[in-house]
């Protein structure tokens, strides 16, 4: 058996899984490996099948088998199977005659008799699978053979062989074949030689291409692991202690307060005047004077620290992995001490709604419990533990506060369950302080220990909350919180993989891989781990329910974070869900939505208040109490289109999903406000007769006016026109789509044919304000003033040549000028680029997020850490891939329907092979592409019916019409594949 590097087999991605379809190549029924899971377009020879193939593999089940019956699940199989089990059929989903039901995206899950298994022999697993179109085969989802006492994972490389009839094998003679031949492709292993029953707890995951692993514990946060299930989160530092940094969402200092000025009767009519008479200093001073609210520290906080092991700390640690399993939320380590193998995992459970921790040895009492909690810096924190619990219990609480801002009640709480002990005498306090409580416990072999966490914020005893969670957790024993996990991962929407050549890079741990390539290495399968590393934060920092990702989405290790890791909402809280649709994420996008709500509740008062405008508003950031007046200084807090910016993504949620309920009742109401509001707050430009937005700034960017002052406010700046007729635009196709026609719309109408236009100026680049000021930085890390080229589409490649031109003048201005210096900054330009379909810059910028802004745990560096890079960054990778935002020229399509979809619009020279998919786009269509150099292909499902219109990039044609487009109406549910390629191929 080869060396195994770091947690997985070895894996290199050869000709035989990425080499795609070549026109006019028969399927072969001879035998193939396949990568499982993986749906068979994935393999050269297999790509133009449709019909039956089999799918086989075989399983040493170990000799500690305990005779119960197991469970097989083997993910999602397109369309239909039945499945063998030593050639006995234990189950099947979907018709496997002509004219039969599909079960394409339904789990399997199947039990296998006990009387069927083998013992400390190989185990023969066949399905029979019929694909009636598009890829087929066992193409995603998790493969586990599992029972009470853990499982085995099946994912790795498997015989394909199509026809409607399989070679006849023995287990006995397929194991050790299968084997080899993975061995010799270098190709991922099915549980290996003789693998036993284990638990994540116990085992590092296996799966390569989705794991971050090292070779040495956490010496810093930016180097721990993070895990989280929305609302409860951990940084896990893999240490001797087992180290857990913790945090919960709704821990925030300060509470809801009037925070609205209430400025002379005038002053924004007054600051106008001046700015128009070009005193903009004057007419700032005012702004200044009498808008801005101060800003408070406010902050949200860590929840404090955990340890929950003790050896001897000056032991030498060895044969030391560390690991997150992207796949399952498992962080694992496994290392040796004074002779002792040891293990450590742990997870945030979403259903059980703590944090589990499980600790095991191969020596008997080679263990010693010792948890240790506490929280630095916290005022009134007070700690205890319940000594008469039949299961140890400690306990801190406290309040958080900034200075004079106190905030919530929050509470932690941690138990502990060691296996084989008498529980009444093991434990004892060593060490009690105000934020602090140590217990320590008697040797063992292992130990389950539940970490939960409450807060007052939704008028609950903190307190109490904790140690209920807790305790309901405990009871449940280890195995039962770890299959409920694997279940409820198992069960989340098909993540969005991207696979790319890989190289031997990918056997390295992730932060030598991470420094090579900042050395110059090329290293393909690190932006495939950064996309799906992207999905992993997603669902592990915004649940339906929770509070949406903040700066750092859910992981902060601070009292006071930088930026109070709040809501800035003038691209950063955008951009955390940027990918969130495209990947398929819609609930995860629900906070959000949720949050949009708060702030237009309150944003009401703001809008009366302030400006006299009704409707409502909100400014450049936010917190946990939904605040929405502008704060600080002008050149950040005086830009009053955060609630517009917002509602781009209740918008996209439409167009990606069709929600018309959604669209009515939740979206329509705060679109027609915001409408309302602006309706009111425009005026007009007396130099050209439009209407513009104003005063406000260009976030965060400031310029030099004609008598040679620095300034940041303006009149008709261009963010501010193209927020407005973004807002506009929603507002009319969601009042068609609605039916609604009164006059509000009557109004909006008239208002956004009359607003001022960007403007281009003489040097070829967008003008950023609505005169040619000088700009005082001009590598400004905010570049607002293309918004309607990303995430607007107001301008398009398409529709307005002379913008798109002007838009790559000022992005090469800003980066000639040192643009991009930020994690997040560097994101946005991969979109940008992307949109201007430049692969090679877009890759560039990309390349440059990896090497120059990320941490080794991969997180984004502003610096310091702000998890937006991550998300922008993901969504760039998307849009370089697949883009929808545009509908074809002349189109008549109702709103929401009818976009055109670009595939490959901005694909990397680098990346000369691959796949991705699924990739949800805007109209209801799911796209799976797998390009090569020469001959690409594209498997397409339409979730909601309407017009089809598909886009190569140039110099290819679609192979069966020799254009690059194809356009046509089709039914919801309906799937096919269509095939592309090289002009002249």
């Amino acid at each position: 058996m080869p060396t195994h590097s770091g947690y997985g087999v070895r894996m290199i991605f050869k000709t035989l899984l990425f080499a795609l379809l070549v026109p006019g190549l028969a399927a072969t029924a001879e035998e193939q490996l396949i990568e499982v899971p993986g749906g068979w377009n994935s393999v050269k020879e297999l790509a133009g099948h449709d019909g039956f193939a089999w799918y086989r593999v075989a399983v040493n089940v170990p000799e500690s088998w305990n005779g119960e019956p197991l469970q097989l699940d083997l993910g999602r199989i397109d369309d239909a199977d039945e499945t063998f089990f030593n050639g006995t059929r234990i189950g099947g989903m979907g018709g496997l005659r002509a004219g039969g039901g599909t079960a394409w995206n339904q789990e399997r899950t199947y039990a296998v008799p006990a009387e069927l298994v083998k013992p400390g022999e190989w185990n023969r697993i066949s399905v029979r699978v019929l694909d009636t179109g598009g890829n087929g085969g066992i193409w995603s989802g998790r493969q586990v053979l599992s029972c009470s006492r853990g499982a085995m994972s099946l994912a790795g490389t498997w015989f394909i062989e199509t026809g409607d009839e399989p070679g006849e094998e023995t287990a006995a003679a397929l194991g050790p074949r299968l084997f080899k031949a993975a061995q010799e492709n270098n190709l991922p292993l099915v549980g290996g030689t003789a693998i036993g029953w284990t638990t994540p707890s116990t085992e590092p995951p296996q799966m390569e291409p989705n794991l971050l692993w090292y070779e040495q514990p956490a010496r810093e946060w930016i180097e721990a692991l993070p895990i989280g299930n929305g609302r409860l989160g951990g940084m896990v530092y893999g240490d001797w202690k087992g180290s857990i940094q913790l945090n919960e969402d709704s821990l925030w200092a300060g509470e809801a307060q009037d925070r609205v000025r209430n400025p002379p009767d005038g002053a924004l009519d007054k600051a106008r005047e001046l700015w128009f008479d070009g005193k903009v200093t004057e007419a700032q001073a005012i702004m200044q004077e009498s808008f801005m609210s101060p800003r408070l520290t406010r902050s949200h906080q860590t929840l404090g620290m955990v340890e929950t092991h003790a050896i001897d700390p000056t032991s030498m640690l060895s044969e030391y992995r560390r690991g997150l399993d992207l796949n399952t939320g498992f962080a694992v380590s496994k290392f040796q001490a004074n002779g002792v193998s040891y293990r450590f995992a742990s997870f945030a459970s979403r259903e059980d709604d703590v944090i589990v921790v499980r600790w095991d040895c191969d020596a008997l009492d080679g263990l010693i419990p010792a948890i240790r909690l506490w929280r630095e810096g916290g005022a009134e924190t007070s700690a205890s533990w319940d000594s008469e619990s039949a299961i140890p219990r400690i306990t801190i609480q406290g309040q958080a506060v900034n200075g004079d801002q106190a905030g919530v009640r929050y509470a932690s709480t941690v138990m502990v369950w060691p296996e084989g002990r008498d529980l009444d005498s093991t434990w004892e306090m060593t060490e009690q302080a105000d934020e602090a409580l140590t217990l320590e416990g008697k040797p063992c072999k292992a130990y389950t220990v539940v970490i939960a966490g409450a807060t007052s914020f939704n008028g609950e005893d903190a307190a109490a909350l904790s140690i209920r969670k807790a305790e309901q957790a405990i009871s449940k024993g280890f195995l039962p919180l770890v299959h409920a996990q694997l279940e409820g991962w198992q069960n989340m929407p098909p993540s969005t993989e991207l696979k790319l050549a890989s190289t031997e890079q990918a056997a390295k741990p992730t932060d030598v891989r991470l420094r090579e390539l900042r050395e110059g290495a090329n290293d393909p399968g690190l932006f495939a781990l950064y996309l799906r590393y992207a999905w992993y934060l997603m669902v592990s920092s915004s649940q339906p329910g929770t509070m949406p990702a903040n700066l750092q989405g859910l992981w902060n290790e601070h009292i006071e974070a930088p930026w109070n890791a709040d809501y800035h909402i003038n691209i950063n809280l955008q951009m955390n869900y940027w990918p969130a649709e495209p990947m398929g994420l819609s609930d995860h996008h629900q906070p959000l939505f949720d949050f949009v709500e708060c702030l237009a509740e309150r944003g009401e008062d703001t809008a009366q208040r302030l400006y006299g405008a009704g409707g409502w508003v909100a400014h450049h950031t936010s917190d946990a109490w939904c605040f929405t007046v502008p704060i600080g200084r002008t050149v950040w807090g005086m830009w009053p289109h955060g609630g517009a910016w917002m509602l781009r993504h209740m918008w996209e949620h439409y167009l990606f999903g069709g929600d018309e309920v959604f669209l009515r009742e939740r979206a329509w109401p705060l679109l027609k406000g915001h409408a309302r509001f602006y309706l009111d707050y425009l005026v007009e430009d007396p130099a050209t007769g439009k209407l513009v937005s104003g005063p406000s700034s260009s976030p965060e960017n400031t310029f030099i006016t004609d008598d040679g002052q620095r300034a940041d406010i303006g009149m008709g700046n261009a963010m501010d026109q193209q927020i407005v007729w973004d807002l506009f635009t929603m507002t009319l196709q969601a009042a068609e789509v609605l039916g609604e026609d009164d006059e509000l719309t009557a109004e909006v109408r008239v208002a956004r044919d009359q607003l001022a236009p960007t403007m281009i100026g003489e040097d070829g680049r967008l003008m950023e304000w609505s005169r040619p000021f000088r700009e005082a930085e001009p590598g400004h890390r905010h570049i607002s003033h293309l918004y309607a080229l990303h995430p607007g589409s107001q301008f398009t490649i398409d529709n307005d040549p002379a913008f798109v031109e002007a838009a790559r003048k000022s992005l090469e201005f800003r980066l000639a000028n040192g643009g991009g210096h930020t994690g997040w900054s560097r994101a946005w330009l991969i979109n940008f680029f992307a949109r201007l379909h430049d692969g090679e810059a877009a890759y560039d910028n990309l390349r440059a997020l990896l090497t120059k802004s990320t941490y080794p745990n991969l997180f984004d560096a502003h610096p310091p850490f702000q998890i937006d890079g991550n998300f922008g960054g993901a969504a760039g990778i998307i849009e370089m891939m697949v883009q929808s935002h545009a509908r074809p020229a002349g189109s008549t399509a109702a709103p929401g329907t009818g976009f055109l979809i670009d595939l490959l619009p901005a694909l990397p020279p680098a990346w000369t092979e691959g796949f991705i998919g699924p990739i949800r786009c805007r109209g209801g269509v799911e796209v799976t592409l797998a390009w090569g150099a020469d001959a690409c292909s594209v498997q397409v499902r339409m979730i909601r019916g309407g017009q089809l219109n598909l886009r190569v990039p140039e110099g290819w044609i679609f192979s069966d019409n020799g254009e690059r487009t194809i356009s046509a109406a089709r039914d919801a549910g309906w799937r096919g594949r269509y095939t592309f390629q090289r002009k002249g191929q």
